[in-house]
């Protein structure tokens, strides 16, 4: 059984029957077309999707086939059909612009060469609220992979390598592209096919146990497609469900008479979206760092935001490279400090770049997952007179995590994502009030900024104690902090400070003690009382309650450098590609 169903090249005949009650990808993108819609479809094969939409969704569809033979079966279901390559033609000079509800691309990039040649037409095709429905296959797909550790890649009439494929991606790679072509992501739906329904049956069935147990409990191991909605514009960042923000064309750009500021332009964002500010000053730590924006831009969040990193005189010329690179992608806006300041002048500098939006304080040795966000904001609208948030972490002393108040690795087996996806089905809409935020994950509202300013730089310098000093004084005049209760932040804890964080911490406690004499009673009262135990039995229960899986966080650095010297590197070199090269572990004590 497969569920990919048709290609853009000719040859292999492909038609199926449309049931809107199953989970296969044409029902689930049936189900987001409304009646009566004004459709597009690429690849229509034999007409059998284009069929469904015209009799039983009353839609106008137009088409484009590649193979005439097709093309005449679905004729009298496309009030327009175009019989040509996708990759020879100008879809604008064939179709009206700016026009349809819907461009349906089902199954159909993989067999092109040049995908992103088709994605960048079809913004001029679609109306005001228009959007792309897409249907890609899973190329790390367990079932597969197991092939292809096995030593096979074998072609077939259909599935996910059928022999007309020409590009493979896994969802990280698509996004990524549909990205780089201004494509916000509205929602990403997927296709879960077990292992014994897929063509790769056998492989599975006949795998190493270690391996495949190792692979199955992967994340997504049985996604067998990916289902994208994406809207077109001129975007910053891809989103999840929601608007996306508008970046005027060439507002971010490096400036050789300004290189201190790398920013939009002001006129860049629509100003009635409601953008929060992630704020990530950076020292030191270039893989720390590395991980922790990749996070942030690689998990789609409803929330509109703008990931400010600001570089605070680094020394490190390959951690300037990095963020310099992703500054000119468009990717982030990159402010440099001429000198070092700290990190209590470096946040004041991100928090007044936007002096009408809210903002998340968010370390560099952080990691963030899924919706983090969006929930943090959640929580933080949930009542006007909540000032900052902070999630659960490792490493969070009040917001600790399994361990309160202390520094905790993360559970054996669970990565980061896993873990977060436990927090926030288990304690879901969870606030616990704290008496301070804790910085390594803090958002503030700017009503909160505006009343009470900036972080007291004169008293704290370089950090340690800065933000404990505000929440004191915010909550003086009324304000709360909370914990949000079902979100997880990973933090590994003091890189860019790490060798005078002992003295820092120790100077900055000693002057927020002078500044606010009843902190300590604070803390101690809190801690005594510990409120959020609740919260983390729960999520206790919650672990064992399910087998933990092993995510790609779980993966051997290691294993990585060895894939070079074992017997099949193509093989492996691809492996590592999709984020599997722990695998290497139990093949080499296979042939060792």
């Amino acid at each position: 059984m497969s569920f990919l169903h048709k290609t853009h090249k000719a040859g292999h005949r492909y038609s199926r029957r449309i049931d809107l009650d199953s989970q296969d990808s044409l029902a689930r993108i049936a189900r987001k077309i409304k009646m009566s819609s004004r459709i597009l479809e690429l690849g229509v094969a034999t007409g059998y999707f284009s069929r469904f939409l015209q009799k039983q969704l009353e839609c106008v569809v137009d088409g484009v086939e590649i193979d005439p033979v097709m093309a005449e079966e679905s004729k009298p279901w496309c009030r327009k059909l175009l019989v040509g390559d996708l990759e020879q033609v100008c879809l604008s000079e064939h179709f009206p612009r700016k026009s349809y509800d819907h461009v349906v691309c089902a199954d159909v990039l993989e067999h092109l060469r040049y995908p992103a040649y088709v994605l960048k037409q079809l913004p001029d095709l679609l109306n005001r609220n228009g959007n792309v429905l897409i249907s890609i296959p899973n190329i790390a797909y367990a079932g597969l992979i197991l092939e292809l550790i096995s030593g096979g890649f074998s072609y077939r009439d259909e599935g996910l390598l059928d022999r007309t494929h020409l590009r493979f991606f896994t969802k990280t790679s698509f996004l990524d592209l549909l990205q780089t072509l201004s494509y916000t992501i509205v929602e990403v739906d997927m296709v879960h096919l077990p292992f014994e329904m897929s063509e790769f049956a056998s492989i599975v069935e006949k795998a190493d146990p270690v391996l495949r147990e190792k692979l199955i409990a992967l994340p997504d191991s049985d996604v067998y497609q990916y289902i994208i909605t994406a809207k077109a514009g001129d975007t910053i960042r891809v989103k999840g469900n929601g608007a996306g923000i508008k970046q005027e064309k060439n507002a971010t750009s490096k400036s050789s008479s300004d290189p201190d500021k790398l920013r939009l332009a002001p006129g860049g964002w629509d100003s009635g979206i409601g953008v929060v500010d992630i704020i990530v000053p950076v020292y030191g730590g270039l893989q720390e760092t590395r991980q922790c924006l990749d996070s942030a831009l690689s998990n789609p969040q409803k929330t509109p935001f703008e990931l400010v990193v600001i570089d605070d005189a680094s020394p490190d010329h390959a951690l300037k490279a990095y963020i310099e690179h992703l500054a000119e992608a468009g990717s982030i806006t990159l402010l440099r400090n001429k000198n070092n300041i700290g990190f209590t002048g470096t946040v004041n500098r991100g928090m007044t770049l936007h002096p009408d939006r809210d903002v998340v304080l968010l370390n560099s040795d952080t990691e963030v997952a899924n919706d983090w966000l969006d929930r943090i904001r959640r929580c933080a609208l949930s009542d006007p007179k909540i000032s900052t948030v902070t999630p659960f972490s490792n490493n969070a002393t009040i917001c600790s995590y399994p361990v309160f108040c202390q520094e905790n690795s993360l559970p054996q087996g669970w990565d980061i994502g896993s873990l977060d996806r436990l927090f926030s089905g288990t304690n879901s809409g969870a606030i616990i009030d704290i008496p301070t935020a804790v910085g390594f994950c803090m958002y503030i509202k700017r009503p909160c900024l505006d009343q009470l300013g900036l972080f007291d730089e004169k008293s704290f310098g370089l950090g340690y104690g800065e933000e404990n000093d505000f929440c004191m004084k915010a909550a003086k005049v009324g304000w709360r902090h909370v914990l949000c209760g079902d979100t997880f932040v990973y933090h590994a804890g003091g890189v860019s400070f790490s060798e005078s964080k002992e003295h820092l911490q120790k100077q900055g406690t000693e002057t927020l003690i002078k500044l606010h004499p009843d902190y300590m009673d604070c803390i101690r009262k809190h801690v005594m009382e510990d409120p959020a135990r609740q919260l983390r039995l729960a999520v206790d229960s919650a672990r064992k309650r399910v087998s933990a899986p092993i995510g790609q966080e779980f993966i051997s650095k290691a294993c990585t450098k060895l894939l070079r010297k074992v017997c099949y590197p193509k093989i492996f070199s691809m492996l590592a590609g999709l984020g599997f090269a722990w695998v290497a572990k139990i093949i080499i004590k296979r042939k060792a």
